[in-house]
Order: structure tokens, then sequence, then C-alpha cells
């Protein structure tokens, strides 16, 4: 997987007016910074049933997505694409 920096930073480690050059001239990437985010699950019963779901709430967006399972969920909040890798 392909790993991305910021320019100035790299800049910012070269001394040589040359190599400082060459980055400047370098392509940009097409990249997008990355959400981070967690699920807030709450549990609920359905009316009249005895069917328990699980509704996960986006930290970032808000967005919900139901599942049957408790330990059912998205990696990637499928409303905003933030990646939901953050702990309690």
């Amino acid at each position: 997987m392909a790993e991305y920096i910021k320019r100035e930073d790299a800049l910012g480690c070269v001394l040589g007016v040359f190599d400082r050059q060459r980055i400047k001239e370098l392509p940009a990437a097409d990249v997008e910074e990355v959400k981070h985010g967690k699920w807030i699950q709450e549990q609920i019963k359905i009316e009249n049933m005895s069917i328990v779901r699980y509704r996960n709430t986006c930290s970032e967006c808000g967005g919900k997505a139901d599942f049957l399972l408790r330990e059912l969920h998205y990696s990637y909040c499928p409303h905003c694409g933030a990646k939901m890798d953050l702990e309690d």
C-alpha cells in the first residue's frame, strides 16, 4: 500500500536547493484525509416480537446501521466513509 507524506514536511528535511526543487516538482497525489470514528451501539427491541436488533450510530456523521447480532458492524461508515477504529 502506498504511503503519502506532506510536501512541506519533506521540504523541511532536505537541505540542498536542487533536492528541494525536485520535491516541489513532483506531482501531487490525489488523496483524501481519513476520518476516524467509532460505532455507538444501542439495543432495540422490535415491538410485538421477541427479536432484538442492534443499532450502530456513527460518531462522525450520525449515520445508522442496524444488525441482528451485537458483534456485527462495518469497518467503515457506509454514510461518510469514516474508518471505525477509535476505542471507547
